[in-house]
């Protein structure tokens, strides 16, 4: 009796565990498919409303009661998401620095104002959700993973006025806003794709092979939309090509033929855009179709230049001066962002701010300041200063900040020790650089994929090379 008590002590625990790891499976299943919405569709996927909340908002809520309960879990549990001592330390001191700052600055703790402008800080948390992506990964296995490989086509497409009408016109009835992909959205898809299928493709001339031809797809569409985004898409190529350098060598047959072919593939996607006479188009704003007309192979470097020249792509890097103890820019746009950035930093420290900052009360009294008009926008509800360093030092105060450099580092370090060198840098630099000149973490969707992927990277990387 004894014995068949315990066999079916063994076969209930065996289901049980079979009934965790397919619940677990569907929940991975759906998160993949949530993200891959928010890959190709971006922002308007989060304006979808449930039961009069959006998920955008659900996804803040979800992010603060992680953030909470992180606080008062046991550190035995919060081991099983960090193996290094400096990330907990580094995000429980970020979250205990908001409740310090909010109580200084005198904050209202029931307004949603106060948590609206410190999201920052919550979505830190979708680091957590990253375990969903790497529940029950195996690389010679099927997972929904693979198919991120077709993202970047499908942005391009989607990009270049090919919207389905029937998506948008559900965006248009569903959510809060519709928009179309913003530059920063492209290039987030471009290396998030890039960097998971190191771990999908089974070789190095694989991803050597994709990352030339979805770089070479991407450019002209990048370089089109934001100089960031363009700048970041160019570290990475330039990063990843520097890892692989020794394959590229050892293989030159093979590395001639794949940028032949890229090039082949740039020709394709520039001979789409117009950029003559559509520079003036935004991407993520107000445009519906911007097709342009043929080009030639050998209209490739002129129309890249015409570009070029209209956008001051490159002369902006070479725009920079001292002018009365201030750095400005003969770019009007990048000096719109100096001016703001600049403004705050003395405003802190004139009002004594460097290490409390401006708390989370109100916006920013320059971005009010009536002789430098236009801050706000045209629709008078902008309150972001484009750059996530400095908007954590503004709200959060210079302590602040050296908690969430502390944080950063402790990736680093954290994949070192598994790793035996730096290549998540490949991934961090680019994406922070994007959100230093943009409006990127500041809200949802940017920070829901970079911290979530963030947890896979580091965490799935030690298992994957061992099964490569």
């Amino acid at each position: 009796m004894k014995y068949l008590h315990s066999i079916k002590n063994d076969e209930l625990e065996i289901n049980t565990k079979q009934y965790f790891f397919n619940l677990l499976f569907i929940l991975k299943t759906l998160y993949f498919i949530f993200f891959a919405s928010l890959l190709v569709f971006a922002r308007p996927v989060l304006g979808i409303s449930f039961f009069g909340y959006r998920i955008g908002e659900l996804a803040i809520v979800l992010a603060f009661l992680i953030s909470m309960l992180f606080l008062i879990l046991p550190e035995k549990m919060q081991s099983l998401f960090f193996k290094n001592r400096l990330m907990l330390i580094s995000h429980k001191l970020i979250i205990l620095s908001f409740f310090v700052l909010a109580f200084v600055s005198n904050s209202n703790f029931l307004s949603s104002y106060t948590y609206k402008v410190s999201s920052y800080i919550w979505t830190i948390s979708f680091f957590y959700l990253g375990i969903l992506l790497i529940a029950n990964f195996k690389v010679e296995k099927f997972n929904p993973l693979m198919f991120m490989s077709a993202i970047p086509l499908v942005t391009y497409i989607i990009s270049t006025g090919n919207y389905p009408n029937f998506i948008m016109q559900f965006f248009i009835d569903y959510s809060d806003k519709f928009q179309f992909l913003k530059p920063s959205d492209i290039f987030l898809g471009y290396i998030v794709t890039n960097f998971v299928n190191r771990y999908i493709f089974k070789s190095k001339k694989s991803s050597i092979a994709y990352l030339v031809i979805s770089t070479a797809l991407m450019a002209p569409l990048l370089l089109l939309g934001s100089r960031g985004s363009f700048l970041g898409m160019t570290l990475f190529f330039l990063f990843e090509l520097f890892n692989y350098r020794y394959e590229l060598i050892k293989n030159w047959k093979n590395t001639l033929l794949i940028f032949l072919i890229g090039l082949i593939v740039l020709i394709f996607s520039t001979s789409r855009i117009d950029f003559e006479n559509n520079s003036n188009i935004n991407l993520g704003e107000d445009f519906t179709d911007y097709l342009g007309q043929n080009i030639s192979p050998l209209g490739l470097i002129d129309s890249l230049r015409d570009f070029e020249n209209q956008k001051d792509t490159v002369r902006v890097f070479f725009s920079f001066y001292w002018h009365y103890g201030r750095l400005e820019s003969t770019d009007s746009t990048t000096n719109w962002r100096l001016d703001i950035w600049q403004d705050i930093f003395y405003g802190m420290v004139e009002e004594e701010r460097i290490i409390k900052g401006y708390g989370y009360k109100e916006v920013f009294p320059q971005m009010l300041d009536p002789t430098a008009p236009g801050r706000l926008g045209r629709d008078g509800l902008n309150e972001n200063i484009h750059n996530y360093f400095m908007n954590i030092f503004a709200r959060g105060g210079i302590l602040q900040l050296i908690f969430f450099l502390m944080l950063h580092y402790s990736f680093i370090r954290h994949w070192k020790e598994q790793n035996g060198d730096r290549l998540i840098l490949n991934f961090m630099i680019p994406c922070l650089i994007v959100s230093s000149l943009d409006v990127t973490m500041e809200g949802v969707h940017f920070p829901l994929i970079y911290y979530s992927f963030l947890f896979f990277f580091l965490n799935i990387s030690s298992k994957v090379n061992k099964i490569i």
